[in-house]
């Protein structure tokens, strides 16, 4: 059977969560920032490379449903557009999930309901990583995690 490899990315200006995953099995996780200068466009570059570098198969993102300020919802709108476009230009599949789906997926799967508020379901993403692969990680990378397992959960 041939490998199929699936990058899932916890997306921002400033700072991007992901995990790899090889035949649906989390394989490591990280962070691409966008550097030092104070132009988030770097962000897009560092994504860029990265998608060249690891080539997925598929790739998973989330849904921006957040309300925010216009200038940051265009500059998000724009890493996302980085992915997909990318996924166009090489053959690979593309899928996003809202918040509310993939959590709702993972607790439905752990048993452990994702709570309401921003700080709250980031504390529930970096404990539910630590409990279900004993690794501890940041929570843009929790959650670049966990959206992944969600996929994989659909996807099963």
């Amino acid at each position: 059977m041939d490998e199929v490899k699936m990058v899932s990315l916890d997306t921002s200006t400033t700072k991007t969560g992901y995990a790899v995953f090889l035949n649906g099995k989390v394989a490591r996780a990280g962070i691409l920032k966008r550097g030092d200068e104070a132009d988030y466009k770097t962000m897009l570059t560092s994504l860029w490379k990265f998608l060249e570098s690891e080539k997925p198969q598929i790739i998973v993102t989330e849904l921006t449903v957040v309300p925010r300020n216009a200038k940051t919802q265009r500059r998000l709108t724009e890493v996302l557009a980085v992915a997909a476009l990318w996924c166009s230009l090489n053959d690979a599949y593309y899928e996003e999930l809202t918040p509310t789906k993939w959590r709702k997926l993972v607790g439905d799967r752990t048993g452990d309901k994702a709570p309401k508020g921003r700080a709250a379901v980031k504390k529930w993403s970096v404990d539910t990583v630590k409990n279900v692969y004993d690794k501890t990680v940041t929570d843009d990378m929790a959650d670049a995690i966990l959206l992944g397992c969600a996929y994989c959960f659909m996807a099963s």
